[in-house]
């Protein structure tokens, strides 16, 4: 699966390497809370602050709501919705897919893969049509032994829906890191390129993110079971 999504990303893009690109360095800052309503069903709430222009200009903000749930071991439902605020516009965006994770207990991995459909409303002030994506993500996570630290790479890309031109325009490839600070809190940091194509003025960004996550959910003892 993995070999034929590299395939798919990499012939799309040698097919348009005639346009010219421009460069962006890209700083997502964020924070966000996790709380476990019962062994299937977990929430999320998150915030980021995403800076552009080689970190110098305000891009966007966003309130991300989300929830997962286990349909079984290695398969997971999850869906969301997103608010965002731009310097010209407010987006809306909602979005579901499936979550498959297969655990290599021998080597410490886990290999993933996820599929998501997402729509965003874009604009309030100069509204513009909507934007339909589909979202398919493939990735590996090691786990270092000895230490709560969690290695993690992946690639991702974007197929519109949008009439007619129904088509791959970008993709996304990442090799980040996550430190256990304690069982509830974790610091992760991850390097992203992303390179657009088939679109007018592609661009092709460097995004370092950095995340703080705390997970809130009230950890019973035994005293409190008993």
């Amino acid at each position: 699966m993995l070999r034929a999504l590299l395939i798919i990303v990499s012939f799309s893009a040698l097919c348009h390497v005639g346009y010219s690109q421009s460069s962006d360095v890209v700083l997502w800052d964020g924070f966000s809370l996790e709380y476990e309503i019962s062994d299937p069903l977990s929430v999320s709430l998150s915030n980021e602050l995403r800076l552009n222009n080689n970190i110098s200009q305000f891009k966007t903000a966003f309130t991300n709501l989300s929830f997962s749930y286990k349909i079984s071991s290695p398969l997971k439902l999850d869906g969301g919705y997103r608010f965002s605020l731009t310097l010209k516009e407010n987006r809306h965006r909602f979005y579901g897919g499936f979550n498959y994770r297969h655990k290599i207990k021998s080597i410490r991995s886990t290999l993933y893969g996820r599929l998501r459909l997402q729509h965003t409303v874009v604009g309030t002030e100069r509204p513009r049509g909507p934007e339909t994506y589909i979202r398919p993500k493939l990735g590996m996570k090691y786990n270092v032994k000895g230490l709560p630290l969690t290695v993690f790479t992946g690639i991702e890309t974007w197929y519109s829906l949008i009439k007619p031109d129904y088509k791959f325009d970008r993709f996304r490839v990442q090799l980040g890191m996550s430190y256990e600070v304690t069982k509830r809190n974790t610091l992760s940091l991850t390097y992203q390129y992303q390179n657009e194509f088939n679109v007018k003025d592609p661009l092709y960004s460097h995004i370092i993110a950095f995340e703080v996550g705390v997970d809130i959910t009230q950890k019973k003892d035994k005293k409190d079971k008993e």
